[in-house]
């Protein structure tokens, strides 16, 4: 008997609100001896409710504010000399994002997304370029410590960015992407995040490009049905992205990432079996 076909779960970012100062109270009493701070909180959080996701991406731009305290060459949102990285609070967030979950992914918000503005070099190539050196220190900084890869989360994909960071463990994704977004994105990496109802579109630009695989987010029943018959199964993977109430987000993505079985035809003629046999010698039916 056929069986289901489940579809690898990929997380983007599972995003974590401020909590009450009495709850972050009591959390900051069991990391006792560590050092452990708000940032801390969001991704153990952010990791905590991906039970079941096959590749879970801890973070966000939840974890916005730890990556602009990493790159000291700006503050106030304003680049004022050269961003030479500082690794080391990233470096302790990944050991603790690995102790809670081997193999596991980071979500960082994309260069652009840090509403970062140019106070030093007064040019965009440039600061583009200083700015994207850093990122891959930090991210190598964490890779290092056991992280698998970063979702790089952008509101709009920029070409300069894609240049520079995108790779097989840099995951450049566009949270609300059109057709043009996902043209842009494939021109430099071969996997694409894609909203459920543009899987047809997405799906056609293979003729042009080299798809590798497509992250199907937030699929409605049916929908992996339906990729699976425009492409091989090993290409597809069920996304997410979480913004909020993320725990029941993620159970509910897992239970969808099932392709349901094909039942077997039934034989036509009778419930069950082979049809009737009319007996040797038997004339047809008058």
């Amino acid at each position: 008997m056929a069986k289901a076909r489940r579809v690898p779960v990929r997380s983007f970012g599972s995003e974590v609100e401020i909590p009450p100062v009495g709850e972050l109270a009591d959390w900051v009493r069991e990391q006792r001896g560590s050092s452990a701070d708000l940032t801390t909180y969001l991704l153990d959080r952010s990791l905590s409710v991906q039970q079941g996701v096959d590749l879970p991406c801890a973070g966000g731009l939840c974890y916005r504010d730890r990556w602009l305290s990493s790159l000291p060459g700006i503050r106030d949102r304003v680049l004022v000399h050269d961003p030479d990285p500082f690794t080391g609070d990233v470096e302790g967030d990944a050991l603790g994002i690995v102790a809670a979950r081997k193999g596991a992914w980071v979500g960082i918000p994309a260069p652009h997304m840090l509403d970062v503005r140019d106070g030093y070099f007064h040019d965009p190539e440039e600061c583009c370029a200083a700015l994207c050196g850093a990122y891959r220190d930090l991210m190598r900084a964490m890779r290092d410590r056991g992280i698998r890869g970063h979702v790089i989360l952008a509101d709009a994909p920029d070409g300069c960015e894609l240049e520079l960071l995108a790779g097989s463990r840099a995951y450049y994704m566009v949270r609300d992407p059109g057709v043009d977004d996902l043209e842009a994105i494939l021109e430099h990496q071969p996997r694409i995040a894609v909203p459920s109802p543009l899987l047809t579109e997405a799906v056609a630009l293979q003729d042009e490009y080299r798809i590798r695989s497509i992250a199907l987010l937030d699929p409605m029943p049916g929908d992996l049905a339906t990729a699976s018959e425009l492409l091989d199964l090993g290409r597809i993977e069920t996304g997410g992205y979480c913004a909020k109430d993320c725990r029941e987000y993620w159970e509910q993505l897992v239970e969808r990432s099932l392709i349901p079985a094909i039942p077997p035809l039934r034989p036509a003629g009778g419930s069950g079996g082979y049809p009737p046999q009319r007996r040797s010698g038997s004339g047809p039916p008058g």
